[in-house]
Formats: structure tokens, sequence, C-alpha cells
């Protein structure tokens, strides 16, 4: 008889320090994450993410811009469930406006569906804890989320995007300025080292002309798809404009070391490379024979 009255009032003590302790761990949520933005790793698209313990994705998502799918803003409600951290979040895109990149929210639809992430623009993150939830086991696993001042912002965005984005943060090059919330997000306090320009076109790849400059023929194209309209920019409504690309036309007549001199972001920026890469050329000429040159395109992404 004693040993189950012993058992019997232990329980509302056992239960309530659980509550406390989901109380505590509710409001660091609430404080840490709640209503900030962050950039997720890899970029990752899709409206619903779910991770491991270690930070991993548990099923396949593809990567997509940084100007489209990097940035996000916690809502108001993290929370756990069943031992998983549950964070409903919305999408915040990166244009290039007013001559430099900024954030934009995409608004929802006033009917949108509530399902994951809440409709268009929102995505609903699931990450797996293991052991007890507590502050420091959702910091070490949102670490492997989200980066963070360790990382080189530079270093996880493709080739294309790093003439660009380094002499932005570097603030030698108008056409790739970043506004100041950006430039506090995205490690530009790290050493001046780690912020040099990346060189337009490798000359590790033989002799580059350059048109009328060399006495060089113009490439011609022979090839050339039209570019689509990224989710985020129809989402956007009336946004577009023109990418200016740079790259070099092979002897064979194919567009390699393509970088983007002139952004449009929300995605627009991928679509012309991916659209560029599939272009093809009459090569350039010099003295009648063909050669390598470089040059810019420009790529309209207009509602007509």
């Amino acid at each position: 008889m004693r040993r189950s009255l012993l058992v019997i009032m232990c329980l509302p003590f056992l239960t309530t320090s659980a509550w406390v302790q989901t109380e505590d761990l509710k409001q660091y949520l609430h404080e840490h994450y709640a209503n900030r933005i962050f950039i997720l790793r890899d970029f990752l698209s899709g409206d619903h993410l779910s991770y491991d313990s270690l930070g991993s994705p548990t099923k396949h998502a593809a990567a997509g811009d940084w100007t489209e799918t990097g940035f996000v803003t916690i809502g108001d409600d993290p929370r756990i469930e069943n031992n998983h951290l549950v964070l409903n979040a919305q999408r915040m895109v990166v244009i290039f406006s007013d001559k430099r990149f900024q954030l934009s929210a995409i608004q929802r639809p006033p009917k949108a569906k509530k399902k994951h992430g809440h409709g268009p623009g929102f995505v609903e993150l699931e990450i797996e804890l293991s052991g007890t939830p507590s502050s420091q086991s959702v910091d070490a696993v949102l670490s492997k989320l989200f980066l963070n001042s360790h990382d080189s912002f530079v270093d996880l965005v493709p080739g294309y995007w790093r003439f660009c984005v380094s002499s932005g943060l570097a603030g030698r090059d108008a056409n790739c300025a970043f506004a100041p919330e950006l430039l506090t997000m995205l490690g530009t306090k790290t050493e001046g080292s780690q912020l040099k320009e990346i060189p337009i076109a490798s000359p590790a790849k033989g002799s580059i002309f350059h048109v009328a400059h060399d006495g060089v023929s113009p490439p011609k194209v022979t090839h050339a798809p039209e570019p689509q309209f990224s989710e985020a920019a129809l989402a956007l409504k009336l946004f577009q404009g023109t990418v200016t690309l740079g790259l070099v036309v092979n002897k064979d007549g194919r567009p390699s070391d393509l970088r983007i001199l002139q952004p449009l972001g929300a995605g627009l920026d991928m679509k012309a490379v991916q659209t560029v890469e599939n272009w093809k050329f009459l090569p350039a000429k010099k003295n009648g024979q063909p050669v390598s040159v470089e040059i810019a395109v420009e790529i309209d992404f207009h509602r007509y």
C-alpha cells in the first residue's frame, strides 16, 4: 500500500517538471527563432522539408537559387511535436531593385489552402530531435539547417554567381550591391582576403579574344530557346526585367564560363543561365579560324 501511494504521489511532480521544461523551451524558441530571418543551407525548394536529428534532409529536395529559396522568416509559433521541431516559415525572395539586392515577401492569397507551409510562398520545416528536447539540441540541429557566421556565402553559391556576389559583398560592383540588412547576414565581417573578387574568365583555358578589339568577327546564335519565369517571379506578379550574363563562346560554338554581370533576382538569374547553357553558336573567327571569345548577352523577362 505504501509503495503504491508513493508512486501516485510522485506523478504530479514529474508532470509539473516536464510542463515547466516544455514551457521554458517554448519561450526559448519564440525569443530566439520566431519572426527572424534565416538562410537555408543548400537553398532547398519545396513547401515541406524534413530533416533527421543531424540536420540532413530525409527526403530528396532540389536545390534552388539563393534569391528564390534561400531566405525564410520563421513564423510566430515554433513548437515541439512528438519529438520533432516544427517551424512554419515564409519564403523571402531576393530581388535586385533600386540598384541593390533586397528582400521581398511573397504575399499569400486570402483563400490559399492551409496545408504544408500555409500556401504559396510558405514552407514547413520538420526536424527530428534526439533525446529530450532542449535549447541546446535545438540550436545544434538548426546550426546544420541555417547558415551561420562561420560559413562563406561566396563559396556556397554556384560558380556563375561568384563574380557578382564576391564583388558586390566587397563593395566593388554597383551592379551587384547589397542592402544593409543583407550585408549583416552574409558574413561580410570576415577577413578581407575572403572577399576577393572572382576573375571573370580563367586564363588557364587558352586564348580568349574580344570581338572588335582583336579583329575578331562575332559569334552568331543558331539556337536560342526562350527562358522560363521562376515561380517566385510569377508570384510577385509584375516583377520583370533583364539579366545580363557574361560568357565565353568556345571555338566549337558552345557557351562556357557563364557568370552574372547584371542580376535581377527572384530566381530569374538561374533561369537565364540554364537557358543560355543550351544556346548554340557559329563560333567567332580570327583570320578565318574559329576562336574563343568573351561576350555579354541580355536575357529579357517581360510579360506581354
